[in-house]
């Protein structure tokens, strides 16, 4: 029974860790999209002294830029978080199954590698950060090259 109690012990260690990763990554995403959105306001405050170039005329560069900032930053951060959670839990639902003696069936760690991309559209935070960066931009051109 002693090494039944390690096992749960350590497999809540994992799952405090995941959780843990999980929240660190939030984190960072969420200040580095802060940094970015600045980068924009400042374009945007400054545009008198440091115009943009002209190519920036054509709105599909900045739409070409927002999908960029979205399948490049967006999706792959989300996707990592999703997975890291996925993990977080298996190890709780691995331990409460250690504990109870009961046979669960509980997937796998290599089943979560699978995480669906399309899921991302219905999180409350992918699309704060959409809209804002979205809003951003559209700013940024109406702004600079609009009459």
């Amino acid at each position: 029974m002693e090494s039944n109690i390690e096992k749960v012990k350590a497999l809540i260690g994992l799952s405090k860790l995941s959780f843990a990763r999980y929240d660190q990554r939030n984190k960072y995403h969420w200040q580095l999209s802060i940094g970015f959105w600045a980068l924009i306001v400042g374009a945007i405050i400054k545009k008198d002294q440091f115009p943009l170039p002209e190519f920036y005329k054509n709105p599909c560069v900045l739409v070409a830029s927002a999908l960029f900032y979205i399948l490049f930053w967006l999706l792959p951060v989300w996707c990592k978080g999703e997975k890291e959670k996925a993990m977080g839990k298996y190890y709780q639902n691995k331990a409460k199954s250690m504990l109870s003696d009961e046979k669960h069936d509980i997937s796998k760690p290599s089943d979560l590698k699978s995480t669906k991309w399309y899921k991302f559209l219905y999180d409350l935070g992918t699309w704060q950060h959409i809209f804002v960066t979205v809003i951003l931009f559209w700013f940024l051109y109406r702004i600079n090259f609009c009459p």
